[in-house]
């Protein structure tokens, strides 16, 4: 399940529910989970049904989902896709990079990704594949916690040393066998990171 969703009830103090619950919603949809139903929905949202249809059927309406008529499910629609190409487009430091993550992967021959640090996870906004037979199952927009990969840490252990506690206090959740959960021992490896600049 993705980090972001939980089966708890929407809090909504200081915001606007509507609008929070719309978004919720749309952030329910990943990679892993493009279709989903208003049974599934409600479910992960903490929404009763109607309530979840209504925000549903607003959200197909102004092209933000699509409804798939053989299953009824939803996905998400044209309109959330423009945006999100409207957001790409606005990062001109990926068209600088580009040189330098194809140098790397020349040089390598690895896999290389950009990434860049929003609120605890680590977004990935550009990937170059090698010509390796194995393969990196990350894509262009893909959200992980910043503490369990690589460029997260990379990214983590230059930010303000507040947002690090705020980051370990929120939890070191394993996501694999070597995900690091103890906060010293994460200390210690962001220290590390800060003084050979590589994780």
């Amino acid at each position: 399940m993705d980090a972001r969703v939980s089966n708890k009830p929407l809090k909504t103090s200081g915001s606007i529910q509507s609008v929070d619950r719309a978004l919720s919603i749309l952030e329910c949809f990943t990679m892993e989970r493009q279709e989903l139903g208003v049974s599934e929905l409600s479910r992960l949202l903490g929404l009763n049904k109607s309530t979840a249809f209504g925000l549903l059927s607003t959200l197909e309406r102004r092209g933000y989902l699509q409804q798939n008529s053989e299953n009824g499910k939803y996905s998400l629609g044209l309109k959330a896709i423009d945006l999100a190409t409207v957001r790409l487009a606005g990062f001109d430091f990926t068209r600088v990079a580009r040189p330098l993550l194809k140098g790397l992967v020349d040089r390598l021959g690895e896999t290389v990704h950009l990434a860049i640090y929003d609120r605890g996870e680590v977004v990935y906004v550009d990937k170059i594949e090698s010509g390796s037979t194995i393969q990196i199952a990350s894509y262009i927009g893909k959200r992980n916690p910043c503490y369990c990969t690589g460029v997260g840490k990379c990214l983590l252990a230059f930010q303000p040393e507040a947002e690090v506690e705020r980051v370990i206090a929120t939890g070191l959740i394993p996501r694999t066998g070597k995900t690091i959960t103890d906060p010293v021992v994460f200390r210690a490896t962001l220290a590390r990171i800060r003084s050979v600049d590589q994780a």
